[in-house]
């Protein structure tokens, strides 16, 4: 704000003539993209698997519209939907999914997604950081052997519960389940996926058609990198 005086002298009786001069300098009326949220974390993702989208909104807090002219990410693991060419009045907003893609196990921080406007200032960053984990793939059986113990030829069936769980954080296809020898035992576990922390509750039988001891194998094969059950079982 300004304020000074014009004085006029001169040879009239009532010099000076004073005239008060006062205005106001305002900046100029321009547009500002501000983020809501600046800072994103996605956490521990897979390798080579897809976060969930995350949601920026963009919104013009300034005076005039303003025109988004480019989206570059620092890093090619976080990707997003780009707002390029478009044209935000005063007052408007838009949004922006972000999602974090991985393709290495790495930890990665402080990477950076800028947006270049014509508002002011002219870039707008949003920060964006997140965790690349190996993916894991584990069936634990529960028990890792069953005895039945002794069988009285005649009797009933003897069949004992068993669980297979996925440890792991990715998902695992049991393949084939087999078991060894000569029909002895047989299961309910049957091929199938099994989804991280699901436990997929089976049973075993013991079957024998002759006199004698028993010791056999069931095979799990899977795309798990661990997995397989004993059964050793007696029968007199």
């Amino acid at each position: 704000s300004f304020s000074e005086t014009l004085a006029i002298a001169s040879t009239a009786t009532n010099s000076p003539t004073n005239v008060s001069l006062s205005g106001t300098e305002v900046a100029a009326p321009t547009g500002m993209l501000t983020a809501n949220p600046v800072n994103l974390n996605f956490g521990d993702v897979i390798q080579n698997t897809m976060s969930p989208a995350r949601t920026v909104t963009l919104k013009n807090t300034g005076t005039t519209s303003l025109t988004i002219n480019s989206v570059v990410s620092s890093n090619a693991a976080f990707q997003f939907t780009n707002p390029v060419q478009m044209t935000l009045a005063a007052g408007a907003s838009t949004t922006m999914t972000v999602t974090f893609a991985p393709t290495a196990v790495a930890t990665l921080t402080n990477e950076t997604i800028t947006l270049s406007h014509t508002g002011t200032p002219g870039t707008t960053t949003i920060t964006v950081s997140g965790n690349g984990i190996a993916a894991t793939r584990l069936l634990v059986a529960n028990p890792t052997s069953i005895d039945f113990g002794q069988h009285v030829q005649g009797s009933p069936l003897l069949t004992e519960p068993a669980t297979i769980t996925n440890t792991g954080n990715s998902s695992v296809t049991i393949n084939t389940v087999s078991i060894s020898g000569g029909g002895t035992f047989t299961t309910t576990l049957t091929p199938q996926a099994v989804a991280p922390g699901q436990v997929v509750p089976f049973t075993v039988t013991f079957s024998p058609s002759s006199l004698g001891s028993f010791s056999e194998t069931l095979a799990i094969a899977s795309t798990a990198t661990v997995s397989g059950l004993a059964a050793i079982p007696t029968v007199l």
